[in-house]
């Protein structure tokens, strides 16, 4: 095991301090800097929509006029489908095929 580089200038303990503190991101992002994570999505539920790719069981759909990450409810569902989404949990937005009647 090597030894630590001593520095003639700093007590040891000084020298490890100011290069740890060197290393170290001290930047925040908050959202009162205006910094968002995700944008909320719970107003998607209950809007229809269309695959824009296979959902095995992820892919993309088009809703309100954007694409939207979704999850199909456990089916597979082929690109062009309609869905409903039915659950926004978190980042995870959850569609069901819409049955046309």
């Amino acid at each position: 095991m090597s030894q630590r580089p001593k520095d003639p200038q700093r007590p040891q303990e000084d020298y490890w301090d100011s290069l740890w503190d060197k290393m170290i991101l001290k930047d925040q992002l908050t959202t009162n800097q205006g910094y968002v994570s995700a944008t909320p999505q719970e107003g998607l539920v209950g809007k229809t929509g269309k695959t824009t790719t296979d959902l095995r069981p992820a892919g993309t759909a088009w809703i309100e006029g954007r694409p939207v990450d979704v999850v199909a409810e456990g089916v597979f569902l082929k690109k062009g489908e309609m869905v409903r989404v039915i659950a926004v949990e978190g980042m995870r937005v959850v569609v069901r095929r819409v049955e046309e009647y």
